[in-house]
């Protein structure tokens, strides 16, 4: 199964084992609730749990507090729905990354997630990780 859905620069693919997001370049925040929006229906739609970012043409430039507010807050709804790992990022998108894992730990909730140097290296360390059981459909 392959099927890659367009937002905007970037994209979002489904492969047998993986939900990957290509991010290109700074999105709005109109194009990154777009893409989480698309990212949800994708967890939703095929049970994967494995999410990868390729941020190897993400823009190096460090992420607005809008947009970092939104992936917090995002993350903090849907940890229970994925493990997250992340390669090709600039070191300052890397330390954002990271900063945003902490605020949704900071709200209690056990976030799966990495940051990698390689795609290799992701793909890797999330095949490793377990499964974690359906969340229950809300009525």
């Amino acid at each position: 199964m392959q099927k890659i859905t367009q937002v905007g620069a970037c994209s979002v693919e489904h492969t047998d084992d993986f939900i990957i997001v290509h991010w290109v370049g700074l999105p709005s925040l109109t194009e990154l609730q777009n893409v989480y929006t698309v990212l949800g229906e994708s967890l939703q739609q095929t049970g994967l749990q494995r999410v990868l970012f390729d941020l190897t043409r993400a823009d190096p430039t460090p992420p607005g507090a809008d947009l970092r507010r939104y992936a917090s807050q995002w993350w903090q709804h849907n940890v229970h729905r994925a493990m997250l790992a992340s390669f090709g990022m600039a070191w300052v998108v890397r330390v954002i990354m990271e900063l945003v894992a902490r605020t949704v730990q900071l709200f209690g909730h056990s976030f799966v997630s990495k940051n990698f140097a390689t795609e290799a290296e992701a793909r890797a360390w999330l095949l490793q990780q377990t499964l974690k059981p359906a969340p229950k459909p809300t009525p």
